[in-house]
């Protein structure tokens, strides 16, 4: 039935339709939701209680674990802690050098141990041989004699000096010998360096240049082992230096991130006290310290001058405290400051949330505690007010008339396309008045007595250009969609070379306004064989491709362009990654004045007549165009035209 035809019918008839189908389905529907609203109330409530209750109890329970872990720290009582792999107990002091007690190693300290190296007069007669005189036997005189030092230091030092000399005279088994007696003075430091180490490293390296490659290997696997179970007290650097050495020996990366991420964490908390005013620092307290992917908590507690620190990782955290992350239907989660999950159960989107921020707390973490699911005797009481809603319901789809579904749906068709066209003709105001506003303006600044400098009026003619260059697009847009919808569009093809074409168009584009912050990238396969092309219409094709990726993505994110050739045809595709087309709506979009939902939400401009344009301008091409995407994860636009001799010849097309 037509609108002429229903509005033609006797009033009554339209009142009698409306009291038998309208009127009563629009009072059952409000009671069947006024009486589900009340039972969801009731149910959020409810379950709210049990929420709150919940995080309070957790927050309590943590504050007890930390607490018993600074009381054992302030009573010194170490091994009533347990710590694991994961964590780690460890004194550091206050130059930065730090000594694990129980736990974890550590791989290296905030700092090296305090050392004060031997002056370089003790060297210096020896050294003048070495290197003035090129005496080289004085100077293994002269080494040996201060290897029998009673110094350690000055001994490790010679022996150092010693091994060089041995090795440029080719004596390959004496500076081994000299490396593997310095290897015994385990107080000596070598340049900042405990002697072993350095002695190791460097027989080690020498082994390998003598060509004794088994023995090197061997060599280097031990050192390896001593160094990542944190034997001598190094720095980061020098750990990192020695890491990198050893590169072909050392473990991978995960089966020592335990050991690093406590590492790090003990360096950053050092490093973060040295930068504390004076008078500042607090005795104890603990705090949550990000570290890459993982956070480590620390739990520290003056004693004396010294430091003690408790360190665990966010494993270490889920193990210990397995049974408060679960308390019945209620999950628990812990975030940092910035959000980021440190341990418990991830919660559900949409679930009851109650939430303990650190603020508040006092704990390093802020709490969220959630229902996983409406517990059972709450749900048990809302059946029967769901069961009166159900026959509610049921009656309304009995009453309501097939005709009067028709007539609506034929209603909301009329409706829906006069939104769409009242949505378009708003868009098609909106990017006519902005442009000629910013026109209007600049003509009446420059019409008038007022001097703007060279720069600016320069600024101003710019404008003027990118103001009208923006309104020719939009107007020849507006033409092809008219000549389309006429029936009366021409496409004149010719043969060209498609990679040079989308190339002249991205490099216009990215000059072009509409390019924002977003990076465009083409890449194009080596050879590509010519295509007909209406250059013009396709440069707009493409354009609105362009334009549509950069308006519908963030800020900065890349547009990918590439141009392939794909069996017979010649593929031109553009990739984005913004919010991407649900599935739902991917069969409309290349409809007349359809928008999407989230073009909608996000106010995104347009007038729903472009990808309408670009689909009828790539059948003029003979081509096609095909749509991958994604909720979440961006979008694909890939056009296929065909090459010369595969249904695509330069001739004037005319497309209806």
């Amino acid at each position: 039935m037509t609108r002429r035809l229903w509005i033609r019918r006797p009033p009554h008839l339209v009142m009698l339709f409306l009291a038998a189908t309208l009127f009563p389905a629009v009072a059952l529907a409000w009671l069947g939701w006024t009486l589900l609203d009340q039972d969801r109330r009731l149910v959020r409530q409810q379950v709210q209680e049990i929420v709150d209750a919940a995080a309070s109890n957790v927050v309590a329970a943590l504050e007890r674990e930390l607490s018993a872990i600074d009381r054992d720290l302030g009573a010194v009582r170490l091994p009533e802690l347990q710590a694991s792999d994961a964590a780690v107990i460890i004194r550091l002091s206050k130059d930065g050098s730090a000594t694990s007690t129980a736990g974890a190693p550590l791989l290296f300290a905030p700092a090296s141990p305090p050392h004060r190296a031997p002056k370089d007069s003790v060297w210096s007669d020896a050294e003048r041989l070495e290197y003035a005189a090129d005496d080289r036997p004085g100077a293994i005189k002269l080494y040996r004699s201060l290897a029998q030092s009673v110094d350690d230091d000055v001994r490790a030092g010679a022996l150092v000096r010693l091994a060089r000399v041995l090795v440029e005279e080719g004596r390959g088994d004496e500076a081994l010998a000299a490396y593997q007696t310095m290897a015994g003075l385990s107080d000596a430091r070598v340049a900042g360096e405990p002697a072993e180490l350095f002695a190791r490293g460097a027989a080690t390296d020498l082994l390998s240049r003598l060509g004794r490659n088994d023995s090197a290997a061997d060599a280097a696997r031990r050192l390896t082992a001593d160094l990542i179970r944190g034997k001598w007290q190094v720095d980061r650097t020098t750990y990192l230096t020695y890491a990198a050495a050893l590169r072909s020996t050392m473990p991978p990366a995960d089966s020592v991130a335990t050991a690093a991420a406590l590492s790090e964490a003990v360096l950053s908390f050092w490093s973060d006290r040295q930068t504390t005013t004076a008078g500042t620092a607090t005795a104890n307290g603990r705090r949550s310290i990000r570290v890459g992917s993982d956070d480590v908590l620390v739990v520290w507690r003056e004693v004396g001058d010294d430091l003690l620190l408790f360190a665990a990782t966010t494993d270490h955290l889920a193990q210990r405290w397995q049974a408060f992350w679960t308390a019945g239907a209620v999950s628990i989660e812990l975030v940092n400051d910035d959000n980021q999950f440190i341990a418990g159960k991830r919660l559900e989107p949409g679930a009851s949330v109650a939430s303990r921020p650190a603020s508040e707390t006092h704990l390093p973490w802020t709490v969220h505690a959630a229902a996983a699911a409406t517990p059972a005797d709450i749900a048990a009481r809302g059946v029967m007010r769901r069961r009166i809603v159900t026959t509610a319901l049921v009656i309304l789809a009995f009453l309501i008339p097939s005709t009067g579904y028709l007539v609506v749906r034929a209603v909301n068709r009329e409706l829906s396309l006069a939104r769409q066209q009242a949505a378009f003709v708003s868009a098609v105001s909106h990017e006519f008045r902005s442009p000629l506003t910013s026109l209007i303006h600049l003509t009446s600044l420059l019409r008038s007595d007022f001097q703007p400098s060279a720069e600016r009026r320069r600024q101003y003619y710019d404008t003027l250009a990118g103001e009208t260059e923006r309104l020719r697009r939009f107007v020849d847009t507006l033409l092809d969609f008219g000549r389309i919808q006429a029936g009366a569009a021409r496409y004149q093809l010719t043969e060209v070379d498609p990679a040079s074409i989308v190339g002249v168009v991205i490099e216009e584009f990215r000059r072009h306004a509409a390019c924002g912050t977003h990076p465009v990238m083409l890449s194009a396969d080596a050879s590509l064989p010519p295509v007909a092309m209406d250059v013009e219409a396709f440069g707009r094709a493409l354009w609105n491709l362009l334009e549509n990726a950069a308006k519908y993505s963030p800020d900065h994110q890349p547009i990918a362009v590439r141009v392939e050739r794909i069996d017979r045809r010649v593929a031109v595709r553009v990739t984005d990654r913004g919010a991407g087309i649900p599935p739902s709506e991917q069969p409309h979009i290349y409809e007349q004045f359809f928008r999407g939902r989230s073009a909608s939400e996000s106010a995104v401009k347009g007038t729903g007549v472009g990808l309408a344009v670009v689909e009828h301008i790539v059948q003029g091409h003979h081509g096609e165009i095909q749509l991958e995407s994604a909720v979440g994860a961006g979008s694909t636009f890939t056009v296929l035209l065909p090459t010369i001799g595969q249904g695509a010849e330069p001739a004037a097309r005319r497309v209806s």
